[in-house]
């Protein structure tokens, strides 16, 4: 890539103007199974594993923030595969 069309790329960006996103590949339903999966998995679920924490008395301790990542994740894994049911390519995960 030459310096000329870094800078054009790079002054597109600014001005917020990218490629024309693809149409999505899912329907309605899918995108309301989207939405209910970020409420839980997004919103719900970290005050519930920061309560988890605070009844189990572990919170604030070294291996307490790496739980929480690792239940989070799972949370996340386990929500798409059960509650989205779309490949990862189609919710924007691309090699």
């Amino acid at each position: 890539m030459t310096m000329r069309h870094l800078f054009a790329d790079s002054i597109g960006a600014h001005a917020m103007r990218f490629e024309k996103p693809l149409a999505p590949t899912y329907g309605d339903d899918a995108g309301v199974r989207m939405l209910a999966a970020f409420l839980v998995v997004g919103i719900a679920m970290p005050f519930a594993l920061r309560f988890a924490l605070d009844m189990a008395g572990v919170r604030g301790m070294p291996g307490a923030g790496l739980g929480f990542v690792v239940a989070w994740l799972a949370a996340f894994v386990i929500a798409h595969l059960y509650l989205v049911r779309l490949p990862m390519t189609a919710v924007g995960l691309r090699p």
